[in-house]
């Protein structure tokens, strides 16, 4: 028990990371966390499942939204709607919550002979972590979308969820998993639902693309780009293979100031961020 309530007080009062923004309940079966910009499925899917099953469970949803990119959460992005001022269930009333263990996408490895291969699971009676077979136990499903899927192999770092640029002014996107082949990078304006927005084609597969104006794509045409809190970036091989999205992040009309935000902090982030792309 003494162990138990340490472990509540660290998560409420040093983590930081784990506190959740406002819930908006966007009237069609989801729910949008507007401290994280994810997207989540607001009822606990009707069947238990293995990991794997977990998985394609999230990946068959066919929302009212019109959204096919569910997937399933990582632990951190799970943890992110745990409400540890709840129990049983330790989550919003806006969810539909069962008090137990749901899947996350997040793996590790168990050391033994042989090595027993493990995935995290959330209880969400008390919001302890704990890690499961994913073979041999079955659990409940939550499913999600924006943010990016960590299965992919490729990771976008900027722009990041929840930020803010103007048009007009310059952003940096910088993903991971990168030298495979040149990529294309294509903009929504409407959370996902459909990327028409092509900033630039077959661009290098290095890691980086410094969009000079937001607004214009690369080949110098307008985009017309409204202000909205609902965009999403993709960043994927021209061949289709492999690629990640990246969202929700809002686009304004500019305001004045130096960059993409105007608070000071702020702007010597994006200078830094700058700073490296140019170096390499």
């Amino acid at each position: 028990m003494v162990k138990k309530l340490i472990f509540f007080c660290f998560i409420i009062f040093i983590s930081p990371g784990l506190v959740m923004g406002e819930l908006i309940d966007n009237g069609d079966g989801t729910i949008t966390d507007t401290d994280t910009g994810l997207m989540w499925s607001q009822t606990t899917h009707s069947a238990q499942h293995d990991w794997e099953g977990a998985i394609l469970s999230c990946e068959a949803i066919a929302s009212s939204t019109g959204f096919d990119d569910w997937r399933l959460p990582s632990k951190n992005e799970l943890l992110s709607i745990v409400d540890y001022t709840k129990y049983n269930p330790a989550a919003s009333d806006k969810f539909a919550t069962n008090a137990g263990y749901y899947w996350t996408s997040t793996s590790y490895v168990k050391v033994s002979d042989p090595p027993e291969a493990k995935a995290w699971c959330i209880n969400f009676k008390n919001g302890m972590v704990e890690g499961k077979a994913k073979t041999e136990e079955e659990y409940y499903v939550r499913a999600v979308r924006g943010g990016q899927n960590q299965l992919t192999g490729m990771v976008i770092s900027e722009p990041a969820q929840t930020s803010d640029w103007m048009i007009g002014r310059l952003m940096p996107i910088i993903w991971e998993g990168a030298g495979k082949a040149n990529v294309n990078i294509i903009l929504s304006d409407d959370g996902g639902s459909s990327f028409d927005k092509v900033i630039v084609e077959n661009t290098p597969d290095d890691g980086s693309y410094v969009w000079r104006k937001i607004g214009t794509a690369d080949n110098g045409e307008a985009m017309n780009l409204g202000e909205s809190d609902n965009y999403v970036l993709k960043v994927e091989l021209t061949d289709g293979s492999a690629g990640n999205i990246q969202g929700m992040f809002s686009i304004k009309e500019e305001t004045g100031g130096f960059g993409s935000k105007t608070e000071l902090s702020d702007i010597i982030r994006g200078l830094q961020i700058l700073a490296g792309i140019l170096v390499e």
